[in-house]
């Protein structure tokens, strides 16, 4: 695995054990017992008239992430399609023809994965059919030009960024990337071509923003905007309408930016002798981050403890060993340094050998379909809050044993929370119900580490929640701003387990595989060009084997009117 895919998998890990799988749930059919099959339908238009063999798929969160098939049909005579055999789940329903693109009217409404411009959202209950699904087509635009260095060069596998404006000229939308991303590099001659935009104005960059990074290795372009410019504000704006093609939008990037190497040794701190093996982190500008967004660093540290970390532009960095991503025995501060015209060379990082947390889970109770719940590939983490601005996150991560067994190691002091993640194909959602030790159910809000204290004999219990929170959301008094996002998170009164889900095209959301118990519902308004709403929350409560519900609606009428 290469190391930007390890650095994204890792990213990916951590976003989903904070936010409690709030994203993923609602791809996950946590109650196989009714897992009856339903049906999606609708008629796909082109320009006002029926498509006509269009393929269209329906996609869930868990077969885009691993690349498999969806379902799919093509349209007939009249355009219509209806995908059929479907378990619950939220499906992203899309054209398969990349040459096309969604109506605005369509992006409006769409409030779906962000890189599919073109689909719709639909949570699917068990055994429903949904009709009316819909999707307004147009001919997608065409930006096509050529990426040449400072010596009329061609410039090579080099990305090209698009970013939509408005008529004032400042960033409009975030533009939904397609499946297609290859088509936003240069090929081997320099050339790329872009297809399947949506009308509208667009500005056209090539490179990279200066002022630290990495390049995975390679030395790179400061960011160009065309026509040949490094100031967004004086780019030309490239106008598209439906089906047209811009050709010859060409820039000349300036000389190539040199990237450079940090090299050190991590150390005992109390013995300074050196330590093999373990795993470093590092941090773009850390004392300005105002929040961490760790770069993983692919190689253990050496026989020696030595570490290299290459493609680095010039900035500030800080780079910290931890156990967040791979079990490991030490954490450290983070050692912070500078890169500017040369290598970088002597960084020494000085580790603490951490305290762990090790026990034995425990299934109880009946799984999905009555069958009693097994332990699945599984990872433990364990999360404290964050202390200061100048230490980085507190945490670790442990496999989880085919006995139930785990070790989580390289932790500082704190008070931790368990999450339990699974990492293979699931029947369902595991939930921690307690946790006890030597017989005593420890504290729901939080396990302390103190100084030199580990802890073992750590009993997790789980079970794997059937219960369901559905519900709709109304708008009233106007209409969801586009690029708008509606979230619902439910979490358990007194528990750190939690669900969630994206709020489908219909208004539709459903969270499945919870635990019995009373669960806070929460609704969140994501604004992309204003602050967000002030969240809804509703208390409801739920049962194995059944279904809740919980209805919003959201006013947007001008508070000056009555």
């Amino acid at each position: 695995m290469s190391r930007q895919a390890r650095l994204i998998l890792a990213v990916i890990i951590v976003a989903v054990v904070i936010v409690c799988h709030s994203a993923s749930a609602p791809g996950q059919a946590g109650n196989q017992k009714i897992a009856v099959a339903g049906s999606i339908s609708g008629r796909v238009t082109l320009g006002g008239k029926a498509a006509v063999n269009v393929s269209v798929g329906a996609y869930t969160l868990e077969n885009m992430n691993a690349r498999r098939e969806p379902a799919k049909t093509v349209t007939d005579a009249e355009g219509r399609y209806r995908l059929t055999g479907l378990p619950p789940a939220q499906y992203q329903v899309l054209p398969l023809t990349p040459e096309l693109t969604a109506t605005d009217e369509e992006q409006e409404s769409n409030f779906g994965f962000m890189f599919a411009p073109t689909s719709k959202s639909v949570t699917l209950s068990a055994g429903e059919d949904v009709e009316n699904v819909d999707l307004k087509l147009v001919r997608g635009a065409v930006i096509t030009g050529r990426v040449t260095d400072a010596n009329d060069k061609p410039v090579v596998e080099e990305f090209i960024s698009i970013m939509p404006i408005d008529e004032k000229g400042t960033q409009s939308r975030n533009l939904r990337m397609p499946f297609r991303s290859e088509s936003y590099q240069t090929d081997d001659r320099g050339i790329y071509r872009i297809y399947g935009l949506p009308p509208g104005r667009y500005k056209v960059s090539a490179g990279m923003d200066s002022g630290g990074g990495t390049n995975f290795g390679r030395a790179f372009y400061l960011r160009t905007f065309y026509p040949d410019t490094p100031d967004q504000n004086k780019a030309r704006v490239v106008e598209l309408a439906e089906g047209a093609e811009a050709t010859g939008i060409d820039i000349q990037v300036g000389l190539q930016e040199k990237t450079y190497s940090a090299t050190g040794r991590v150390v005992d701190a109390e013995t300074g002798q050196p330590i093999a093996g373990v795993r470093l982190s590092y941090l773009v500008n850390p004392k300005n981050s105002g929040g961490y967004s760790p770069m993983y660093v692919d190689t253990p540290t050496g026989a020696r403890g030595s570490f290299q970390i290459s493609g680095l532009s010039a900035g500030s960095y800080g780079v910290y060993v931890t156990s967040e991503y791979e079990a490991g025995d030490y954490y450290s501060e983070i050692a912070h340094f500078d890169v500017a015209e040369k290598d970088v060379s002597g960084i020494e990082v000085r580790a603490t050998r951490g305290l762990t947390m090790s026990g034995v889970v425990v299934t109880e109770g009946e799984g999905p379909g009555g069958v009693s719940p097994k332990i699945e590939k599984m990872r433990m983490f364990a999360w404290a809050a964050q202390g200061t601005d100048s230490q980085p996150r507190n945490g670790g991560a442990a496999a989880v044993g085919s006995d139930g067994s785990f070790r989580v190691s390289g932790l500082r002091p704190g008070r931790f929370s368990l999450y339990l993640y699974p990492m293979g194909s699931t029947s369902g959602r595991p939930v921690i119900s307690r946790i006890e030790r030597d017989g005593v159910v420890m504290p729901a809000q939080g396990i302390e580490l103190q100084t030199g204290q580990s802890l073992s004999n750590l009993r997790v219990f789980v079970n794997y929640g059937t219960g369901t929170v559905r519900g709709a959301i109304t708008i009233v008094g106007g209409v969801l701003p586009p690029g708008s996002r509606l979230i619902i998170r439910c979490s358990r009164e007194g528990k750190q387990d939690s669900g969630g889900a994206y709020v489908d095209s219909r208004g539709r959301f459903s969270v499945t595989g919870l635990a019995p118990g009373t669960y806070e519902v929460t609704l969140q308004v994501l604004r992309s060009t204003s602050p967000p709403l002030p969240p809804q929350k509703q208390l409801v409560q739920v049962s194995n084997e059944s279904e809740s519900e919980a209805n919003f609606v959201v006013d947007f009428t001008p508070k000056d009117r009555p």
